[in-house]
């Protein structure tokens, strides 16, 4: 069955206690603070609608209408045909609003960054599943074991209005939306998974081939097919550093070693002997007889920048805050509580600001606009700054 889309869905959710509308957590991701379709009672069919910039209370109410409609279809497949169909129709109104109110909402929202983050801090982010299971293509949501991302998803995003009373279960209502939002994320995941893995085979038979031209016998390897085979090398081992399954790892470590190669004999380092011998002589020697120095450093950047790309990955530490650490409340007041016995010496020192000033903030402020900021006075008190 076709996945739900998200119009769809938000749509379907909105009849199970006004979620996610309701709910802090979506209020404060969205910045829509009640019910989009929401009506002042008594209100003009001109004036403005609550919640929704642009929309009026006519507008509104036949968004809610729609919605009404929508809720009355009890199959998702039935719904989803409902809320796409471009059929004219008693609630098109209503359908072309909502529609444009999600479609040109969602990435502001940010819906699908913290879905990567949810399933990131789980261990089921797409690179991470397919380093665990060592596949080259993204397994099912069932296989990937998704269903462990349910609640720490909902929470996210609907807090603890997710769940059924006090109990660990989720409203089965949030349970299917959430579920559409993983399946509709894994979707594009797949798509993009294929794409890198499609761009990784294309490169790899295309740095084979340029390699294979360098070092076939009779070779005489030109400046020109070297700076090529390097221009293919770097995207590719970039995309393959995405991922960390045993094949990608060996042949990353292969042409890691290569360039390293290459690097030593563009700055004719012989500390390590074996490490020159990993490269055919008619590389060493074109490399050792590069024509100018531009196309020494032009090599160099090349190789240095692939290199960088395949550190990078193991480089990268993510930080892991401490989000739910229980904090002492009782005696919270002010929230600085731990700081209030400090000097202000102190406080400066904590800020790492010795000189007792925040950077790129004007020292002066000229609140009632009384001063021309192009005159000589506005610019000795520096009024064309930063306002603090």
């Amino acid at each position: 069955m076709p996945t739900q889309s998200l119009t769809a869905a938000l749509l379907v959710l909105g009849n199970t206690e006004g979620l996610p509308w309701s709910t802090p957590p979506w209020e404060a991701i969205t910045h829509v603070h009640g019910l989009p379709w929401s009506t002042v009672e008594g209100a003009s069919d001109d004036s403005p609608a609550p919640y929704v910039s642009g929309w009026t209370t006519r507008l509104a109410s036949k968004v809610k209408a729609f919605a009404e409609k929508v809720w009355t279809l009890k199959k998702p497949d039935a719904q989803d045909s409902f809320v796409s169909t471009r059929k004219a129709d008693n609630h098109s109104g209503g359908r072309e609003a909502w529609s444009k109110f999600v479609r040109d909402n969602q990435g502001k929202w940010g819906i699908n960054r913290i879905i990567d983050d949810v399933l990131f801090n789980a261990g089921r982010a797409p690179q991470q599943v397919m380093r665990d299971l060592d596949v080259q293509k993204l397994p099912s949501m069932e296989d990937a074991q998704i269903q462990d991302c349910l609640k720490p998803l909902a929470e996210r995003l609907l807090g603890l209005a997710s769940y059924v009373g006090t109990t660990s279960l989720l409203k089965q209502e949030v349970a299917r939306f959430v579920r559409t939002l993983l399946t509709i994320s894994w979707n594009r995941y797949r798509k993009s998974t294929n794409r890198d893995m499609t761009k990784i085979r294309n490169g790899t038979e295309l740095v084979r081939e340029s390699w294979i031209a360098l070092t076939s016998e009779g070779a005489k390897p030109t400046i020109a097919q070297i700076r090529t085979f390097l221009k293919h090398l770097r995207p590719l081992v970039k995309l393959m550093a995405k991922y960390d399954d045993i094949a990608t790892r060996t042949e990353l470590q292969r042409y890691q070693a290569e360039m390293e190669a290459i690097l030593a004999e563009l700055n004719h380092d012989d500390s390590d002997p074996e490490r020159s011998q990993r490269l055919p002589k008619a590389i060493r020697d074109a490399l050792r007889n590069l024509a100018s120095e531009e196309d020494v450093q032009a090599i160099n950047r090349l190789v240095l920048a692939s290199l960088e790309n395949i550190r990078e990955q193991d480089e990268l530490d993510r930080v892991d805050l401490d989000l739910e650490a229980a904090l002492p409340l009782e005696d919270w007041r002010e929230g600085v509580e731990d700081l209030n016995k400090l000097s202000e010496d102190e406080l400066w020192g904590k800020l790492g600001l010795p000189e007792k000033r925040l950077p790129f903030f004007q020292e002066w402020t000229d609140p009632d606009c009384m001063i021309d900021p192009w005159s000589e006075v506005g610019q000795v008190m520096g009024l064309l700054g930063w306002h603090p």
